[in-house]
């Protein structure tokens, strides 16, 4: 998959997103962060999501906590008066997306309707993701520095469709992988991650065979840190 260099000059409120990010992430994780940006860039233009802008603002911020420790997560969560399911409680990694939000919220005044939900759904998932959400969720998949075998073939599925049943396909053989991995580890797993991969079922998207690779690198240090959800 050949994510195009994006030449458009970003919106201060971008480029205040982008600084902010920066501040708060290590190197590496913020090399990730750029990836995603440009992957998202690239999948809304193919897949027809008209405006951008929020994805890029969602890219920015993401992963803005996801170094902190879970303590501090589950913390900053309750500090903000977050809604914290059980499942986050559990295994307060996941958290790191909301909390992210808040903390962008409180620094730079980002309350977006789409930031937030392709920012709350970009680990595990969710059965009323929207089209762009969607696209979100596979970019950070997909974004170039991610190396694991099957990985690849989502990008096939994505650079070979154009159309929302495209996307659902690429979507579902990338989750279907995800509860793959974390069954095999014994983990626990998001009920919304399981709630998308039924929807996709109900509506007919069809399960597409892994091909086979010659060897595959570690999907991931710890299969229980997502608790659903991408390393």
């Amino acid at each position: 998959m050949t994510i195009p260099p994006d030449s458009s000059e970003p919106l201060p409120l971008e480029a205040a997103a982008r600084a902010w990010a920066a501040r708060q992430l290590s190197a590496g994780r913020f090399a990730h962060t750029e990836g995603v940006v440009a992957t998202a860039t690239a999948l809304a233009r193919r897949f027809g999501i008209a405006d951008s802008a929020p994805l890029r603002l969602a890219g920015w911020l993401h992963d803005a906590a996801k170094e902190r420790p879970p303590a501090d997560l589950l913390h900053l969560a309750e500090r903000f008066r977050l809604d914290i399911r059980p499942v986050e409680r559990a295994h307060p990694d996941l958290l790191h997306g909301s909390v992210a939000l808040a903390l962008a919220r409180d620094a730079l005044g980002i309350d977006d309707p789409a930031v937030t939900s392709a920012v709350l759904y970009h680990t595990t998932g969710h059965p009323d993701m929207s089209s762009a959400d969607r696209v979100f969720y596979l970019a950070d998949l997909v974004e170039p520095s991610r190396a694991y075998g099957w990985i690849d073939q989502v990008r096939r599925l994505l650079d070979a469709g154009s159309t929302r049943r495209d996307l659902d396909i690429a979507l579902l053989f990338a989750i279907t992988h995800q509860l793959r991995r974390l069954l095999k580890h014994g983990a626990i797993i998001d009920p919304r991650s399981i709630d998308l991969y039924n929807r996709l079922r109900q509506e007919g998207i069809p399960l597409i065979p892994e091909e086979r690779a010659p060897a595959r690198q570690p999907e991931s240090s710890s299969p229980l840190e997502n608790g659903g959800g991408t390393p």
